[in-house]
């Protein structure tokens, strides 16, 4: 395909070319259309087929760019030249850096606004543009062009430029000479009693105007002149350039992401050039190292390759090891990566990777030299031995610096290296030095002593650690420095660039606050951020304002032109849309709780923002309610009568354990529940004889309530009003509840809360007491545990088997859980830990005395497996499935059950200290 496409470039170059030689592209700007450019292959006859001006009407001006890279009109076209060929007349163009004949088309207008011949142009007549600013609506338009004289004043021409704005003629107008826009703007203000030769003013010049604001508050208008709102434009247009070139960016690599994995690779000299100036906690930055992007398939040895011809280090010299971010939120490296996981592919090592809480490949590479600075091999790696990096500290210069790595026993001691790092940081073999342990910097800084003479590993010190270390000041006085030792040198550091971090949060919310007085943020949900966010980002409520889309709009704007800019953002036409205002209730639930009235949609919108106060809203918050028919298009929305009350839906599912919203129903008050049982089991796909079990969901702060609703009752009855929501489920009223952990709404709605609360707490306390690196241990062969709940159930036999498999890291084969029995059969779980030649988690159910049954046997089972997360309890993956087992597919199961990358994502939970957590439900029916 790129081959294909760049023939086709190539091939159009080829044509543009030949025609090049044969045609020239005119471009016509006329005042009507500055900015905008026509082109035309014909001259002046064409031109007035074109525009209706005659011939004797147009005169033609070249464009030329300037210096200072603006573009200008800036003289006419001789007699001479329009008898000319377009060729020749090109070449002209081509001297003021123009590549196509582009040109200004002068024409005079009379009050009736028929046109007459131009008035002939001698040297002293200057032709200027005018541009006019409101800053009250913060626009700048043309108003038109004026011939001056060059000794005339602007002061001589205020009334002329009063009427091309409609000012009244003795209005007082503030004028600013445009005089360039990139890389910055520049606009000047003019003092309109000097002559404009004095202003060096000329042909194709601009004149940017505005009423004066001398005798007004500025504190008004928030670019209150020319070259303010100049500067805004242009800096709103780097950042919209930016965003679209960010957006581009994120759109190539998410379509790149299929095929490449980038890989960032860190080396010593990385640490070298980033510690002391860049960085001073921790080893590197990654956004700042070499990154490669690699083919996932690609073997990694091939990469190695790449990675020698890039840095000169030969492929037998070169050892990498993988980073890891720790619970304290520091980043080391942590392991160096074995001879079998060199041979595989990128795109498998990435996986790998993941554990490091990666979404890159980020590795460290390690090159050992000799003393004349060649790569050696690196030396073999044992248990034993644990690498670990050096900083050296000035306290007279107050710097920091990295200044090596080293191998070293676990069970030696500081003492025993102390020659070396005297050596590494150029002092004398017998200078004395103390030594730091660099543990944490946020959210505040941990930095201990180090007694010389305790072992490594009494200091519980692992792969990956750093020492921080400095002249011992014990026989100075400390006082001459400001930060004598390395611990209140990173304290200040970090005092330093929390105060710098506050100064730029206090300084976007002074720029929020100025914006504040003539913006407003509206933020719209819709059914589909409900639908995207329930079961997933939240569970109570409807939707997270903060992750819908929000529009910033200005204050004065009438909210029906608001609405239109929702059609252009949803493609909803105005006429389908109708908006609801949300109110924060008395036990601080968030409900839709009235529509917008005719009157209030025709309000600007800082009035309607007003009303909207009442509902305890800061911004103004909005549900756009859209109908949709069976075909999905929309239609407009009935009439709303104080009959009828809107109503949203949820349904659990107490299998999967999981909650989703289903839609909304507009309902009479007078209504009664089982009047939209059918509704709600079409909304929820269940059979229609299906019996459901219906909750008001109320409360969930301090404490859920949650309550049952008697089917029988009206909506009036229930006390259920707009906004209210109602979660639903099948009746279990014939089934043992003991087989689900949460059988009904409630529960589990209690069971999110606790368990919110419990995350909560353990983050608060967990805040100030950062954890080190875990002590290495030894891999032993799997350990497992297994858990067994028989339940019965009248058609059936139900049993619920939990396994927990360790050190599941270490685990490259197949493997089968303990055997469990379920209705006189013998199960087992088939687990393949790196996928069944796949890159997902492979696991199954396998009748496990299949060998030893009769033949012709078979077994007919309805079951689920799940692996459980162990942390949220919410990202736990169930799936469902049903089989007739046999000689022949003793197994079965879901190959593809969850992605590797997923599985060792530690913000889902799964693997926790090295632990998977599986679990079957595995039913057999009587009948059977």
């Amino acid at each position: 395909m790129k081959l294909k496409q760049k023939q086709e470039e190539k091939e159009q170059k080829r044509t543009e070319k030949s025609e090049a030689c044969l045609y020239t592209i005119i471009k016509v700007s006329r005042d009507e259309d500055l900015g905008e450019q026509m082109t035309f292959t014909k001259f002046k006859e064409e031109v007035a087929k074109a525009f209706g001006v005659p011939v004797q009407f147009q005169r033609y001006w070249l464009w030329a760019e300037r210096k200072n890279h603006t573009y200008r009109p800036y003289r006419t076209l001789t007699a001479q030249e329009e008898i000319q060929p377009v060729g020749q007349l090109r070449e002209v163009s081509n001297k003021e850096n123009n590549a196509e004949l582009e040109l200004f088309l002068e024409v005079e207008l009379c009050l009736d606004l028929r046109p007459f011949p131009p008035q002939e142009k001698i040297k002293e007549d200057v032709l200027l543009f005018f541009k006019l600013y409101d800053p009250l609506i913060e626009k700048i338009r043309y108003v038109g062009r004026l011939f001056v004289k060059e000794s005339d004043k602007p002061l001589d021409v205020l009334t002329k430029i009063n009427e091309l704005a409609g000012f009244s003629a003795d209005e007082e107008i503030e004028l600013f000479e445009e005089i360039k826009f990139e890389p910055h703007v520049v606009c000047e203000n003019i003092d309109s009693n000097m002559s404009f030769r004095e202003c060096v003013i000329g042909d194709g010049d601009i004149i940017c105007f505005q009423k004066s604001i001398r005798n007004q508050c500025s504190e008004q208008y928030r670019f209150p002149e020319v070259p303010l709102y100049l500067d805004y434009v242009l800096n709103r247009q780097i950042r919209l350039r930016k965003e679209q070139e960010e957006k581009e960016q994120k759109r190539k690599e998410g379509e790149e992401a299929r095929l490449y994995t980038i890989i960032k690779v860190a080396r010593d000299e990385d640490l070298g050039e980033q510690i002391g100036k860049e960085i001073y906690f921790d080893l590197v930055d990654h956004d700042k190292v070499r990154a490669f992007h690699i083919l996932k398939q690609m073997p990694f040895t091939q990469f190695k390759e790449e990675v020698a011809r890039t840095f000169g280090t030969p492929v037998k010299f070169q050892r990498y090891w993988l980073w890891e971010k720790r619970e304290n939120s520091t980043y080391r490296p942590y392991r160096a990566l074995t001879a079998q996981e060199e041979i595989q592919s990128v795109g498998e090592l990435r996986d790998v990777s993941n554990k490091g809480n990666s979404a890159e490949i980020k590795l460290f590479l390690e090159v050992e030299l000799c003393l004349d600075l060649r790569p050696l091999s690196p030396p073999g790696k044992v248990k034993e031995v644990i690498l670990l990096f050096f900083k050296l500290y000035d306290p007279l210069e107050e710097k920091i610096r990295y200044v090596g790595r080293m191998f070293v026993n676990r069970s030696s001691k500081l003492l025993e290296i102390l020659t070396k790092l005297n050596e590494l940081a150029g002092f004398l073999p017998d200078e004395e030095i103390d030594f730091f342990e660099e543990i944490n910097f946020e959210p505040n800084v941990i930095c201990e002593h180090i007694d010389s003479n305790t072992s490594f590993c009494d200091c519980e010190m692992g792969d990956g650690d750093i020492i921080c270390f400095q002249k011992s000041l014990r026989n100075q006085c400390g006082e001459q420095y400001r930060f004598p030792k390395v611990p209140s040198f990173l304290e200040y550091v970090h005092s330093r660039q929390r105060l710098k971090k506050e100064q730029e949060e206090k300084e976007q919310q002074r720029k929020d606050k100025t914006e504040a007085r003539f913006y407003q943020i509206i933020k719209v949900a819709r059914d589909e951020d409900i639908g995207e966010q329930i079961g997933k980002e939240i569970y109570f409520d409807l939707v997270d304002h903060d992750k819908v889309r929000t529009f910033r709009i200005q204050k004065q704007m009438q909210f029906i032109q608001f609405k239109e800019e929702v059609a252009k953002e949803f493609g909803i036409a105005v006429q389908f849309q109708r908006f609801w205002l949300w109110q924060k209730r008395q036990n601080h639930s968030y409900r839709p709780h009235r529509a917008l009235k005719a009157q209030e949609e025709i309000q600007s919108v800082s009035e309607l923002r007003e009303g909207s106060n009442k509902g305890n809203d800061v911004e103004l918050k909005l549900y756009l309610q859209v109908d949709l028919c069976l075909n999905l298009r929309p239609f407009a929305p009935p009439g709303k009568t104080k009959e009828e009350i809107l109503i949203f839906f949820k349904l659990y599912d107490p299998l999967k354990e999981n909650i989703r919203y289903i839609g909304r129903l507009s309902v009479k008050g007078s209504g009664k529940l089982q009047d939209i049982l059918s509704k709600l089991k079409e909304f929820a796909g269940i059979s229609p004889n299906e019996e459901i079990e219906l909750y008001k969901e109320i409360n969930f702060e301090p404490s859920v309530m949650c309550e049952k609703i008697d089917n029988m009752l009206s909506f009036s009855e229930c006390q259920l009003e707009d906004g209210d929501i109602i979660c639903f489920q099948k009746s279990l009223q014939n089934q043992c509840i003991e087989q689900y952990r949460f059988p009904e709404v409630p529960s589990f709605l209690e069971y999110v809360h606790n368990h919110q609360q419990k995350e909560h707490k353990m983050l608060a306390s967990g805040s100030d007491f950062p954890t080190k690196r875990p002590e290495p241990h030894e891999v032993t062969p799997t350990d497992t545990a297994s858990t067994v709940a028989p339940q019965d159930v009248d058609d059936a036999e139900s049993t619920r088997f939990t396994w927990t498999v360790d050190n599941f890291s270490t685990l490259n084969v197949k493997l089968y859980s303990d055997v469990f029995s379920v209705g006189g059969c013998k199960w087992r779980i088939l687990m393949f830990p790196k996928g069944n030649n796949t890159n997902h988690l492979s696991i199954y159910l396998d009748a496990a005395d299949a060998a030893s049954l009769p033949s012709g046997w078979s077994s007919y089972a309805e079951f689920s497996l799940a692996v459980l997360d162990q942390v949220h309890g919410e990202f736990t993956v169930r799936k469902d499935t049903k089989h007739m087992f046999d000689a022949s597919m003793d197994d079965w199961g879901f190959t593809s059950f969850l992605p590797l990358i997923e599985l060792h994502d530690p913000g889902r939970g799964y693997l926790v200290d090295d632990k998977v957590i599986l679990e079957a439900v595995v039913s057999m029916p009587k009948s059977h």
